[in-house]
């Protein structure tokens, strides 16, 4: 389970990386000529409201692992009945379909190596901002690609 003095901060960071990520795939969150301003915009709030909480980032890297763990399995399970999931069922609901299980594996994967390079960065914050950074610059199609935004 998420841990409860951190469990806002993380669905925040995760609901926010979500919104921001739909929007750099081009989904939902904002139009064509607006949609890098909108995450630029979002992720900016974002990283802001984090700051002013001061939360441990190794914490919140941590439960976007999870939170992308439990997307994965939701995609392939479909139920949220099951006792299987950390992070409640009205954010499964809410971002499960908005990502590509090839999208969702790929974040999982950018979110393991921060937690990884983690201990190497200067400081918890860079670490967490780099690999929110990632999350918004790759998509699958890029990673096969080699093009970044």
């Amino acid at each position: 389970m998420l841990c409860a003095p951190s469990q806002a901060a993380a669905a925040s960071a995760g609901a926010a990386a979500a919104d921001a990520a739909a929007a750099a795939a081009g989904g939902e969150a904002a139009p064509a000529d607006n949609a890098a301003a909108a995450v630029n915009m979002t992720f900016a709030t974002l990283l802001e409201e984090l700051r002013q909480k001061a939360p441990n980032y190794r914490s919140l890297l941590d439960e976007l692992v999870i939170a992308f763990h439990d997307l994965a399995l939701y995609q392939l399970i479909g139920r949220t009945d099951l006792e299987v999931f950390s992070i409640n069922r009205q954010l499964l609901e809410q971002y499960a379909p908005v990502f590509t299980p090839q999208q969702i594996q790929l974040y999982y994967q950018i979110v393991l190596e921060g937690v990884q390079e983690y201990q190497y960065a200067t400081d918890g914050r860079s670490a967490f901002e780099m690999t929110l950074l990632r999350l918004l610059a790759f998509t699958p199609e890029k990673k096969n690609s080699g093009a970044v935004n």
